[in-house]
């Protein structure tokens, strides 16, 4: 889908020069023993060719646009469902009926503001949300406008009826290309909060049974971008920020084993996403209850779509557990690559993880991008697992974004024997210390309060305003350029 440009006073000078090969990250200059200048500029074969189809993947920004919207989504449906089951009656659509049109459940939370404001269960967390949701809409209305007139001929869609409905008055059916037999229904997205404009996404699930466990999770459909998108919600009480930065390890099998003898048995990961998505009740974990119900299911009747995984804080590193086990599982039942998009993750498993990790990539089973805000001190937690003194280390492609008009990108890139460079581990035990240490004296008053960098909101301007670096470039791209990954995959 093609994109229009943002008004002028909101776009910041060009960034493209950020995403030069040699200038991708300062740890990768670190590395001038391993890469040589040559290679800066040298590519490899994009892993993902092995799965090429007819998929239209987007760029770098829209990819990541549409997984804030799932963020931001998720929290409002959560705290309605919670009323329903409190026997509190809300006005507004019916959010008991499933499958909903998204833009139904923001007409739910707009309806009902009044009684979240004053009775939700994290006042401040609703407010950021409304917040970051008031941003995201003066802009989308900004985008309406120019959208208007000639630039409505670059959406390459042909409006061929207007209706309205007696429930929504929000719909508009189009068809897609040139085929005028195909139709589709799009939202309008006013009273949308911003989101796509072109955007008929439903919420198919929404699952909050394991809320007392620190578990949400959503599933959406997104025909106009032939999408299956899973969204984990993040920390919503202090006790559980405490929890997510205990750095605990444990361990689950790899389930990359029978594809793959030579990689280890076990992996250890972070204890407390463990338990959320491995432990079993009544002989079964929720892992396999979204496997089993939802994703199969679904890649099942939808063929040619594809799952995102997404995720922001806990609900991040949740994000990053499943888009693992997914990738992991037969193609016949999940179609590849799987992709996973999260913003301020803590870290999640050990380097034999990540390793395993990196061999999903290097097959092209899956790609993954984890968005880092400068000063953001939670990606920094945890450091070592304090049972068994292993560094935790991130996985996939890292985008920082800086406060201002400017981004880097990084990646653990693979030494000449296929596995991780062990300077990013020595580097990930000593950076950010000073950092964390401020966020723990900040702790006292609430994590939610006190930093600010670690907001949904901060995450969606700071993408704002690398846009245009954003939307030059592709998430295939990065994954072949070899100044980022190393010897991920075999030169070209």
């Amino acid at each position: 889908m093609a994109t229009s440009t943002l008004p002028s006073q909101l776009l910041c000078s060009s960034m493209l020069d950020q995403l030069q090969p040699e200038k991708y990250m300062g740890t990768l200059n670190n590395k001038e023993n391993q890469y040589n200048h040559s290679d800066a500029d040298s590519s490899v074969m994009c892993p993902f060719l092995a799965y090429e189809d007819s998929y239209r993947w987007a760029n770098l920004y829209d990819e990541l646009d549409a997984m804030i919207d799932a963020n931001i989504l998720i929290y409002p449906f959560a705290e309605l469902r919670r009323f329903r089951r409190e026997g509190v009656a809300l006005f507004g659509p019916d959010i008991d009926s499933l499958p909903l049109a998204s833009c139904q459940v923001v007409k739910a939370y707009d309806s009902n503001r009044q009684l979240i404001e004053a009775c939700g269960f994290n006042k401040t967390l609703n407010c950021m949300i409304l917040e970051t949701a008031a941003d995201r809409e003066a802009v989308a209305e900004q985008e309406r406008m120019m959208i208007e007139g000639e630039d409505l001929k670059m959406l390459d869609f042909q409006i061929s009826d207007k209706k309205i409905d007696e429930e929504s008055s929000d719909v508009l059916t189009v068809s897609v290309g040139d085929d005028s037999s195909t139709s589709t229904t799009f939202i309008s997205s006013e009273d949308a909060w911003g989101l796509d404009p072109i955007n008929n996404s439903k919420v198919l699930t929404f699952e909050d049974t394991f809320e007392k466990h620190g578990l949400v999770y959503m599933v959406q459909l997104d025909p106009c971008q032939r999408r299956i998108v899973l969204t984990f919600r993040g920390s919503v009480t202090d006790a559980s920020w405490v929890s997510g930065l205990q750095g605990t390890m444990e361990s689950v099998p790899n389930p990359n084993i029978e594809r793959e003898p030579t990689l280890p048995s076990h992996v250890r990961v972070h204890g407390s996403f463990r338990k959320a998505l491995y432990e079993k009740e009544d002989g079964v974990s929720v892992l396999q209850t979204i496997l089993r119900n939802h994703v199969f299911p679904l890649a099942s009747k939808y063929p040619g779509y594809k799952l995102y995984v997404t995720g922001y804080s806990a609900g991040a590193a949740i994000a990053t557990l499943f888009a693992f086990e997914s990738a992991a599982q037969p193609d016949s039942r999940v179609p590849k690559p799987v992709t996973l998009v999260s913003f301020g993750s803590s870290a999640v498993g050990d380097e034999d993880f990540l390793n395993s990790f990196q061999y999903l990539e290097r097959l092209g089973k899956l790609r993954a991008v984890r968005v880092v805000n400068r000063k953001d001190p939670i990606p920094l937690y945890p450091k070592v697992s304090s049972t068994s003194f292993s560094p935790f280390i991130h996985t996939g492609m890292t985008l920082k974004l800086n406060s201002k008009d400017d981004c880097a990108m990084s990646y653990p890139a693979v030494s000449a024997d296929g596995t991780s460079c062990n300077t990013d581990v020595f580097h990930g035990l000593v950076d950010g210390w000073d950092q964390m240490l401020l966020a723990a004296c900040q702790c006292e008053g609430g994590m939610n309060t006190t930093m600010p960098e670690h907001t949904l909101r901060e995450y969606n301007l700071r993408l704002l305003l690398n846009r245009p670096a954003l939307e030059a470039i592709s998430l295939h791209d990065l994954y072949a350029k070899r100044a980022l990954v190393g010897n991920l995959v075999p030169e070209v």
